[in-house]
């Protein structure tokens, strides 16, 4: 059974995606998923909602106890806080000195600095920046809100703006 499969018979069951992949990653980190897995699969024509492969896995145990196992889990689990987001898009050009700017997007901390298509990103906030990785790293350690430090080269000259991070819109795709 392929993935596509898999989230289509979770549907029917009545399970939401977010359900779903949250009780397979509390499945993964138990290391009982690959044990529910197969068991779902091979009683799936019996039971395609998958309550008994879940009640073989946890050995007979009640859909109920399971339940609130998971709950409880859940609600102990830290959940991501969200990234902060600068605003630009990247050209693939990679350049000895930083990373080129392909494109700002409208409303963002980037474009409210005035950085613009073409500046070369040199450092945020003191950590030299000579590749995407580096760049995704400097950001990654800050929380939306946090105004970094940014050195860009435009013309060939170097300009420290300062830009206050924001939190990606949901209209822009990744």
């Amino acid at each position: 059974m392929n993935q596509r499969q898999f989230m289509s018979n979770s549907q029917r069951a009545g399970i939401s995606y977010a359900c779903a992949r949250y009780i397979t990653f509390w499945l993964w980190k138990k290391k009982k998923l690959k044990n529910f897995y197969n068991k779902y699969v091979k009683t799936f024509r019996q039971d395609p909602s998958g309550a008994y492969a879940m009640q073989q896995t946890f050995g007979g145990a009640s859909l109920e106890s399971i339940e609130n196992e998971w709950k409880q889990w859940l609600l102990s689990e830290r959940m991501p806080r969200p990234k902060a987001f600068l605003g630009i898009r990247l050209a693939q050009e990679v350049r000895s000195t930083g990373v080129v700017i392909f494109s700002v997007e409208k409303g963002t901390g980037a474009a409210k600095a005035g950085l613009i298509k073409g500046d070369v990103i040199v450092s945020l906030n003191h950590m030299a920046v000579d590749s995407f990785a580096n760049l995704r790293q400097a950001i990654a350690e800050c929380k939306i809100g946090d105004t970094i430090e940014c050195v860009i080269l435009r013309d060939g000259k170097p300009k420290t703006v300062k830009i206050k991070l924001g939190k990606r819109p949901s209209s822009l795709k990744r």
